[in-house]
């Protein structure tokens, strides 16, 4: 199993707490379910999901036709890009994604970093007005969609489906959603194949898929970590 940061560059597996830490992201090629639970055994703490196979892995495949909230992930259809488990208290720090059978056609992965965006935000007169008035909406319940938290660190959480909407209190949560919008409408495109994947800090990255045909078959791995500096998010920038 081989490691790159997001620039491309290989990396020893010592080195991707670091790279996770800087870009908000890794990725890895050549490996199986077995080589990445192994190589993030020593410094995370799996993170249950109801849908998990074994302690923070879950197995996703096209093997459901209903539309019910929260099991996109078990369809062919597209998935826009969001926060892991984002309409929890406490998201997971981490998720990992392994490619074991890529789908005959589309399914690529989606990606954006939402470092710069805050790093843009955070200039603005009225950035504690932003934090405060943007947040994610769901059953009577209400998160907030961007938050600090210790040593200028911040975490982050997005969905726009049937399990959470984002909402603006006022008119200063609106910057963060326009900004959001924009974000979004400019992902990140990767295709990956069989044994390929990626590792990224679910605070600060959005993921999701395009609608694909075929099978696709995938491992995704939820974890926390025993890093407080990842665990209490990740440092923005201009």
């Amino acid at each position: 199993m081989k490691f790159t940061n997001a620039t491309g560059t290989d990396i020893d597996p010592s080195e991707v707490p670091g790279a996770i830490n800087t870009y908000g992201i890794a990725f890895f090629r050549d490996a199986d379910v077995s080589t990445l639970q192994a190589s993030l055994s020593s410094w995370t703490i799996p993170y249950g999901h109801p849908h998990e196979n074994t302690p923070g892995l879950t197995l996703l495949s096209a093997n459901r036709q209903d539309r019910h909230a929260g099991l996109k992930g078990f369809t062919r259809e597209q998935l826009t890009l969001h926060t892991d488990r984002a309409s929890n208290d406490a998201p997971p720090t981490l998720m990992a994604l392994l490619i074991l059978e890529p789908p005959d056609a589309g399914g690529k992965t989606v990606l954006a970093d939402t470092a710069p965006l805050i790093g843009e935000l955070r200039s603005h007169p009225e950035f504690d007005d932003i934090k405060a008035s943007a947040f994610l909406a769901s059953d009577n319940q209400k998160w907030p969609i961007l938050e600090r938290t210790t040593h200028e660190r911040y975490r982050f959480r997005f969905r726009n489906d049937e399990v959470a909407r984002p909402h603006s209190a006022r008119k200063e949560g609106e910057l963060l959603l326009r900004a959001l919008e924009q974000l979004c409408s400019h992902p990140r495109t990767v295709e990956l194949r069989s044994g390929e994947g990626y590792l990224l800090h679910n605070a600060r990255y959005l993921h999701g898929r395009q609608e694909f045909q075929g099978r696709r078959t995938v491992a995704r791995f939820l974890a926390d970590t025993s890093l407080l500096s990842l665990d209490h998010g990740f440092q923005a920038r201009a």
